[in-house]
């Protein structure tokens, strides 16, 4: 049984990077994407996935706000923040939102990459 995910980021080229990643593991299967966090918590509601991989800078409603009242109303959902930021204020504002976890885009990205390039899953 896959997870089924959602990616949430005003990005398209990232969400497309995600989605191309993830297209590649069985154990994954994104079944929406979201621009926004109004739209990411609409589709929460609606979609009802496992996991959402949610950047916090996001329009109309950071992924901060939209972790806090995804994990208020869908308990199951497991909410992983992406930052391009590294910095210790934002793993914090990840851990106040509720998240369960926070990966920096920018680490996790370059290992992600590679392995994407290289094929290599390990």
């Amino acid at each position: 049984m896959s997870l089924r995910v959602i990616i949430a980021d005003e990005h398209v080229a990232f969400r497309d990077f995600l989605k191309s990643f993830l297209a590649r593991m069985p154990d994954f299967q994104v079944t929406g994407e979201a621009a926004d966090g109004i739209e990411a918590v609409e589709l929460v509601a609606r979609l009802k996935p496992d996991l959402i991989l949610m950047d916090i800078e996001m329009p109309r409603m950071n992924g901060l706000e939209a972790a806090r009242r995804i994990k208020t109303s869908n308990k199951g959902t497991r909410v992983v923040l992406l930052s391009a930021l590294a910095d210790e204020a934002h793993h914090q504002a990840a851990r106040r939102s509720g998240a369960d976890a926070f990966l920096p885009k920018t680490a996790w990205m370059g290992e992600a990459l590679r392995k994407f390039v290289t094929g290599n899953r390990n």
